[in-house]
């Protein structure tokens, strides 16, 4: 089993310290759809403000010697990373 917090809101950030103790996560990553809604940045994953709450998470993650989802496994975004998974089964098993 693989357990990642995804931190999709400011709140979350502001104990990161808190939960970067709890046993057992493998994993952390900021959700930026929902990080920006939390930020009154509705849409807009992409703004300054979101990317520095990622930039954080990161910092702190790695500074605890623990792994950031982006690490682990890249991908654009959450509804890309479904799609793009059956997208490549269908080509590994010929049928794309």
């Amino acid at each position: 089993m693989f357990v990642a917090a995804f931190l999709e809101h400011e709140e979350a950030v502001e104990h990161l310290d808190e939960i970067l103790e709890v046993d057992g996560i493998d994993a952390y990553y900021v959700g930026p759809q929902d990080m920006s809604v939390s930020l009154g940045l509705i849409g807009q994953p992409d703004h300054p403000r979101v990317q520095e709450m990622d930039t954080r998470v990161r910092a702190a993650v790695e500074a605890k010697g623990k792994r950031y989802l982006g690490s682990v496994i890249v991908a654009d975004r959450a509804s890309n990373f479904f799609l793009n998974g059956i997208s490549a089964f269908l080509a590994e098993n010929g049928m794309a």
